[in-house]
């Protein structure tokens, strides 16, 4: 082997294990819950639940995270609301992953790398529905407990759907269902649990 062919690969090993995986999302107890709103043609508003329940990603040595959500997993508990929000309003066919990413502010990685924290932090990271992105902030609750690192939001974060986009999507769905309307406002609690080693 020619010797800078030997210093290019050695390089690009290098580079990969700078930027490896440091905590991985366990699927199993990571979640995504979004309520709904909707006016009822007799003027009563009805709150409900729902999920998203598969959820993969991971955060690498440097604080970068990528996070999937993976919307054919959407669980609103009604399957007929289930194919419509797919069809019309995520668009799983051409985008099944709604995708959470960022880097951890230097403080974050720190508390993130110490096994006995528990802190509130505040952390900014993009939002991707479809295409469209947002930016947002939000204020996570962090704690470790027995080997698994967890992270929840200290209170669900709202997010406009008009922001995404998703106008055309939720008249649709309003129309479809023979409602009055449905709020645009979608309330989002994150909570993931995440394994790996301590930097």
């Amino acid at each position: 082997m020619q010797p800078y062919k030997y210093v290019l690969i050695s390089a690009l090993f290098v580079s990969s294990s700078l930027c490896s995986a440091a905590w991985q999302i366990d699927e199993q107890q990571s979640v995504v819950n979004f309520s709904s709103t909707k006016t009822l043609t007799t003027g009563h508003a009805v709150t409900e639940n729902h999920e998203i329940s598969s959820v993969v990603g991971q955060v690498d040595d440097q604080g970068h995270f990528n996070f999937k959500l993976d919307t054919r997993t959407v669980n609103t508990h009604i399957p007929l609301r289930d194919a419509r929000l797919k069809q019309h309003l995520f668009h799983t066919a051409v985008h099944p992953w709604i995708q959470i990413t960022g880097q951890l502010t230097p403080i974050n990685l720190s508390l993130l790398s110490q096994p006995s924290t528990t802190a509130l932090i505040e952390q900014p990271f993009k939002l991707d529905i479809d295409g469209h992105v947002l930016q947002l902030i939000g204020h996570f609750n962090l704690k470790h407990t027995a080997g698994k690192t967890e992270l929840e939001l200290n209170k669900p974060l709202v997010v406009s759907t008009n922001s995404l986009e998703m106008s055309a999507g939720m008249q649709k769905l309003t129309q479809m269902a023979g409602l009055a309307s449905i709020k645009t406002e979608v309330p989002v609690q994150i909570h993931l649990e995440l394994s790996g080693n301590a930097i």
